[in-house]
Parts: structure tokens; sequence; C-alpha cells
């Protein structure tokens, strides 16, 4: 529904609500209300005849023939007994008749209204015409000499008046409504005019479109609304502007990213292949010489370090080329279904030489002989792997490991406990950044490249898994989810 279909229906609600209560207002009370008007004003005339009046009808003709002719009342005064001294009935009989008849006519008064105004009030009362049948209202005041005024009118004349009065209020609000309708109309377009335009222009603010402009010389709300929406359509364009050169330069920033990216990648990737080669070498020669050296102990001393240094060095060229794989924008794996509970054995199957060599007591903590779980077997041992690798490093105390399996719902949870120090607040989200090392043994691990957990976290994303490391008592966990079958 359009705003200005909205004001024209409530203007006129309105209006008919407003006719309406005053139609049932006017014809429930307003006989009542008019009839109780005439009254006072009938009784306030004869108040005034009674304090004009001299005792000498004759001298008050003028007064009664103002009675009779402004307001149509019929004017009998009569003794104290009720006989007529005086009647204006020749101008206007309602019981028919001559003025010779009435005059020293009688008149009956009722006893309570004889009681009303022999204490000096005036006194209403209604009367029936035997003859035409008519209702009368009468008003009777005393005089002086204990003479008694009676003003008397058909009370027919009154409703009539009423009824009259009725139609044509009826008429009236039948116009006014009519009215009401054509200016609610021509109101609402007025109002709804500007509000309409303000409303298209804001349609095409929304979509980048300035052309339009709010051109009005109203001094009202809606002249400062749109006075409003025209800075702010001004503000909004310059905003734009400006938004459009940043996402250019952000847009040149990223592609320069990109690009150092895939140069690093690449970097990364044509070093690590090419060390490969010479470090294999080195090793050969250097696996080649403790063999032949096995009399000299200090030339067999330098081969092992230089066959260890070797290791570490195939180690580290290793992990870059999986972080190169790892890094590419759109990683692929290979979701298949295979027994996570399988899998962790065989990788602690590699570790039984370092838990004897280290004296570390491992726990593999299960309640199922299999679970069966989705995701890339090969990068999932990787995890377990490095996750193993380091709790292997870093067990102190007690030197305790320990693997369990917590199987849920829809997922999986692995968590990797070691005994050992915690690992400092402030560094714990830093442990997943490549190359970080924390210094929780307070000595260089041989083999620790810092690539480890770095790889842990990539893999673990492509698996759209939970992931994270918390102190508890005695040492630290490292824990992952993995979505069952």
């Amino acid at each position: 529904m359009s705003l200005s279909t909205k004001i024209f229906i409530l203007i006129m609600f309105t209006i008919i609500f407003l006719v309406t209560c005053i139609g049932v207002v006017r014809f429930v009370l307003f006989e009542k209300l008019f009839i109780e008007q005439t009254e006072e004003e009938y009784i306030k005339l004869a108040t005034e005849f009674s304090l004009d009046y001299d005792g000498d009808v004759q001298s008050s003709y003028s007064l009664i023939d103002s009675l009779e002719d402004r307001y149509g009342l019929n004017v009998i005064v009569a003794d104290q007994i009720g006989v007529i001294k005086y009647t204006t009935v020749i101008k206007g009989n309602p019981w028919g008749g001559t003025t010779a008849r009435w005059k020293n006519d009688f008149v009956s008064i009722p006893p309570n209204v004889r009681e009303i105004i022999d204490s000096g009030k005036v006194a209403v009362y209604y009367a029936n015409n035997e003859k035409n049948g008519t209702e009368m209202i009468n008003v009777a005041v005393l005089l002086i000499n204990n003479e008694i005024l009676i003003l008397e009118t058909m009370l027919q004349n009154t409703k009539e008046s009423i009824k009259f009065g009725s139609r044509f209020y009826a008429l009236s609000a039948l116009g006014a409504i009519l009215l009401g309708l054509a200016f609610s109309y021509l109101i609402s377009l007025k109002a709804a005019l500007p509000l309409s335009k303000i409303r298209t222009i804001s349609k095409r603010v929304a979509v980048s479109d300035y052309s339009l402009r709010f051109t009005s010389n109203r001094n009202d709300d809606i002249g400062e609304i749109g006075e409003s929406l025209n800075e702010l359509s001004d503000k909004q364009r310059v905003l734009e502007k400006k938004i459009a050169v940043y996402e250019s330069r952000i847009k040149q920033y990223t592609e320069k990213e990109k690009r150092s990216e895939r140069k690093r990648q690449e970097f990364l990737s044509n070093v690590s292949h090419e060390l490969k080669t010479p470090i294999s070498v080195i090793n050969s020669y250097a696996s080649s010489l403790c063999a032949k050296a096995s009399q000299n102990e200090g030339l067999k001393e330098y081969c092992k370090v230089i066959e260890d240094e070797a290791a570490k060095m195939m180690e580290l060229v290793n992990e870059l080329l999986e972080i190169t794989k790892l890094d590419k924008e759109e990683p692929m794996i290979k979701m298949v279904n295979f027994d996570i509970v399988s899998l962790i054995r065989n990788v602690q199957s590699r570790f039984e030489k370092d838990f004897a060599h280290r004296q570390i007591n491992f726990v593999l903590c299960t309640d199922h002989e299999s679970i069966t779980v989705r995701g890339e077997p090969y990068r999932i041992e990787q995890v377990m792997t490095n996750l193993l690798s380091n709790a292997v490093k870093y067990a102190l105390y007690d030197k305790g490991v320990a693997v369990k399996l917590i199987k849920g719902d829809k997922k999986t949870v692995v968590r990797v406990f070691n005994t050992g120090r915690s690992i400092p607040v402030d560094e714990m989200d830093k442990i997943w950044e490549s190359f970080y090392r924390v210094d929780r043994t307070k000595k260089t691990e041989p083999g620790d490249t810092g690539l480890g957990l770095y790889i842990v976290k990539k893999v673990l994303m492509m698996h759209k898994s939970g992931f994270g490391v918390r102190n508890i008592s005695g040492g630290v966990e490292f824990w992952f989810d993995i979505e069952n079958f």
C-alpha cells in the first residue's frame, strides 16, 4: 500500500469517525437537550414578563405581541382562580373557537403547578389538547395582583424543528464526507509526492545512481530529510570513489603478494630439489668414510657428525617440499574411509625405538578396536607422526606419552599428551607458525626444524578439522577431531 493511499485512508477514517460520533451524540441526546433549552428560554421569557408587567394588560400589549410574533407563543393572563383576562388565541388558536369564547373563560391549572407558582417559582408542565390530541409545553408564573401568566406552544412544533435539524445534519454529514474524500485525496497526494520522490532517490542511491536530486522549497521536516538525502548522496559518491581507488590498490597489492608467494614457493621447491642431490651425495660419502674409518675413532666421530647433519638437512628439505605442496592456493586431498586406530598403531610402531631409547612409557587409550573415519590417510599419518615426534622431544619428568581416542556421534577426537613443562600462554598461538620453537627443554633437539606443527595445522585445515593445544596438570595436550564415517 502506497503512502498516499495510507494517508487518504487515515484522513477518511478520521472524518467518518468524527461525523459518526457527533451524529450518535446528536440523535441520542439532541432532542432532550433541545427541549430542555426551550424550557429554559421560555422560563426566562416568563420571568422577564413578570418583572415588566404592571397589572394592566392593555399597557402590556406590545410585550405580549413580541412573545407571540418572535417566539410563536400563545400568551394567557388569568386571575388567581383561573378566569382568563386576556389571550392571544385570536392570532392562532390551537383549540379553535373565537376570542369571545376565550374571553372570561376558565383555564385549568394542575394543583402541583399551582403549588409551584404560589411559592414564587416558575412552573413548567405539559398538557394535552383534547380536541387535536397535541401535546403542549406550558410555562406558568405568578404575576402582580396574584394574576397568572401562562406561555404555551405545541410540542409538535419543537419536535418538527428537531427532525428538520436531524435531516439537515444528515445531509451536512454526507456532504462533509464527500468533501472529505476530495480534500483527503488532494492532501494525500500533496503529502506523499515529496516522500515518494525521496523514496525513488533512495533506491537510486542504493544502486550507486546519483543522477536524481531532491529539489523543493519546503522548510518543514520533509524538506530537511530531502536535503539530508542530498548530502548523504554526495558523501556516498565521494566515498565510493575513494573505495574504488583503495580496491584498485588492494587488488594490485594482492596480485603482487600472490606473485611474490608463487615466486617464494617456486624458489623453495627449486632450492629443495637442488639440495636433495648434494645432501644425498654427502650422506653417502659420509657413510662410506665411517665404514672405512672403523679403526680411527677421531675420523669415525667426524664422519658420524657429517652423517647426522646431512640427515637433518635432508629432513628439512623434505619438510620444505611438503610445505610447498600444502601452501598451494587449492590443495587437493583424496577423502577415503580408513581405520584411525590401526593408523595410530602403525605410527606407534615406528617410534618404538625412540620410546625405548628415551625410556618413555607410551599408552594408547581407546574403547574401540577400530574407528572408521573419513579423510586422507597419508595426511592424517603426517599429523600423528609430527604430534608424536613433538611429544617424544619434549617429554620430561616421568617421561610419559599417551594417545586417547574419544568417539562421538559425528566426530572422533584424538588427544596426544606428553609429560613436561607447560607452554607459556602468550606462545600458544605462535607454535603453529613455521620455524617457531618453544624453548621448553632448554636445549636444541636434533631434527627439530620448527615446521612440524605448521604442517599439522595446514593438514587439519584441509580436512576442516578442529585442533588446539592446552596445558594440563603434569604436561601438555594437543588435540584434533576428524569426521566419522
